[in-house]
């Protein structure tokens, strides 16, 4: 079964991929291995997560941002190589949200 095939059943569509903000490589390539760079939690409809999100009451937005985030990844695979099938596996995947530290509970 195709990558893009199983995202489709999951409910998930691809955004068209952004690209780089500013002056650097959005990717780089050696081989077969791909290394992506700023992939950032910006959404197809326009929505960006900047700032910190807060704990509360804001953690919902800490979840779409990191899901937005994740999604824009493959999105941005299947630009630079055609097709999400061309991946045969990850060595490293990362995501960061810029989140407010959570309240420590008193012992």
């Amino acid at each position: 079964m195709s990558a893009e095939v199983k995202l489709a059943e999951l409910g998930i569509t691809l955004p068209s991929a952004s690209s780089p903000r500013g002056h650097y490589l959005s990717h780089r390539s050696s081989g077969s291995t791909l290394i992506l760079s700023g992939v950032i939690s910006f959404s197809s409809n326009g929505k960006e997560w900047t700032g910190q999100v807060a704990a509360a009451p804001d953690l919902d937005d800490g979840y779409s941002a990191a899901r937005v985030c994740a999604i824009n990844v493959p999105a941005a695979i299947r630009k630079i190589t055609g097709s999400l099938d061309s991946v045969k596996q990850f060595l490293y995947v990362g995501g960061y949200v810029n989140a407010a530290p959570l309240p420590q509970p008193s012992i």
